[in-house]
């Protein structure tokens, strides 16, 4: 496979970057060329444009695309208002097709099912890519279901979103569905030579003890250990209850394990009775605990392996948050150097772990391809640098160190004095900020 990117700057300027594609199309009507294109703003009638002229120039190429928070290209955040990366399929074998629905909480099992199968009557699909506006959703029936997908297949994807993290205004579209505020898209990919890996990358590591979840409706968290959740983040992170709770809380979100892997929640919003909103349902009894990013680079050695062509990443907006944009490439560019990257900041990532398709968040869901047999790398072998933040998160990860230590040590002297002994320890917000936080 061919992979180009490029930024939309104008209607010349993307004609001709279309025009060095079709030339590397083996049918120069574009049959074999699919195109990704992210917009940072939801803006109907330039996304229309971008297609229409995609048409003109490759009348039989198909195109996906969303809106998001920021584009991921070439290792960096592109910091461009509309990104497009094309993949030419050179094997005459490899097969796509897309696939759009509206999409509501309502219709969201029955989308599900009719995914399933259109899946089944096509025994050539290896993999699933999904684009979704999710809307504050709950999709748990919808993940659930996809559960009934062939064993061997793959799904992988990301959640649409505004480039204002607080708008919620976003879209999917497609050629064969259009534009679309309320939709999901679907890329279907197989054949005989066509590999797909995929991996999801928390990062992250748990901070403070565990908060067992004692009052829960779906997605609407009420308490934990007894008390209203919000007190969680007001008393470890000195966040207030108020219109900033989604910005202030992204960068922790909770952590904790199901179907045996680990999972991330965000937070949406805070309510005044002190329950908070997810982004998708928690169970009663499960046992959270707070978390903040670390390091990726350990998978991107592992996919170096796999030889892939190109590598999809979908990156949540809270990752983005948390680094900034002055450092946020760093998580990235470890990616670049095994293949050319391409990918947005997301609402949400979703990714097939055994027979479960999860939602997450603050996650980095991947998705490496390639076409044929792994190509030999004769070039040296390449130094991944530590992805870690620098300085401010060294320095916070010293410190979540020592409290984990500590409170390791008293509990264990209370234990020896008092089996009815008890710590706390509360980690103030103040503490983080003045860590760089």
């Amino acid at each position: 496979m061919k992979i180009f990117q490029f930024e939309y700057k104008d209607e010349a300027s993307l004609r001709d970057e279309l025009n060095v594609v079709r030339e590397a199309c083996r049918d120069k009507s574009g049959a074999c060329a699919l195109l990704h294109v992210f917009a940072e703003t939801p803006d109907r009638k330039r996304i229309e444009r971008v297609g229409e002229i995609i048409a003109e120039e490759l009348p039989k190429a198909q195109y996906v695309g969303c809106s998001t928070n920021g584009s991921i290209g070439r290792g960096v955040h592109t910091r461009s208002d509309i990104s497009i990366e094309c993949t030419v399929f050179e094997s005459d074998t490899t097969k796509f097709e897309t696939l759009q629905y509206p999409i509501s909480e309502e219709t969201a099992s029955e989308v599900s099912g009719m995914l399933v199968r259109e899946v089944q009557s096509r025994p050539w699909v290896k993999g699933v890519e999904l684009l979704i506006v999710i809307r504050g959703m709950s999709l748990s029936t919808f993940c659930r279901n996809l559960q009934h997908l062939p064993s061997d297949v793959a799904v992988f994807g990301g959640g649409a979103f505004n480039q204002d993290i607080n708008n919620t205004t976003a879209c999917v579209f497609s050629k064969n569905g259009g534009y679309s505020e309320y939709g999901v898209t679907f890329v279907l990919y197989g054949g005989s030579d066509f590999h797909l890996s995929t991996h999801f990358v928390t990062g992250w590591k748990a901070l403070g003890r565990e908060l067992k979840v004692t009052r829960v409706h779906r997605n609407i968290l009420y308490e934990l250990d007894g008390l209203p959740a919000y007190e969680t983040y007001r008393r470890y992170l000195n966040i207030k209850n108020d219109e900033h709770f989604f910005v202030n809380t992204v960068e922790f979100p909770f952590l904790y394990r199901e179907h045996g892997i680990e999972i991330l929640r965000d937070p949406v919003m805070s309510n005044p009775d002190g329950s908070i909103v997810m982004t998708s349902d928690i169970q009663e009894r499960d046992k959270l605990r707070l978390a903040y990013l670390s390091s990726v680079r350990e998978v991107a050695r592992t996919m170096a392996s796999f030889r892939p062509e190109a590598i999809a990443i979908f990156s949540c907006a809270g990752r983005r948050a948390f680094w900034g944009d002055k450092a946020v490439d760093k998580e990235l560019q470890p990616f670049e150097l095994v293949a050319p990257t391409f990918g947005f900041f997301t609402s949400g990532e979703f990714h097939r772990t055994g027979i479960h398709v999860i939602q997450h968040n603050v996650t980095m869901v991947i998705a490496a391809m390639r076409e044929g047999l792994p190509k030999i790398d004769d070039k040296p072998s390449r130094i991944f640098e530590d992805t870690e933040k620098s300085g401010e998160v060294s320095l916070v990860q010293r410190l979540s160190t020592f409290i984990d230590a500590a409170t390791e040590d008293l509990n264990e002297a209370n234990r020896e004095r008092s089996p009815c002994s008890c710590l706390t320890l509360t980690i103030s917000r103040r503490s983080m900020t003045s860590s760089g936080m």
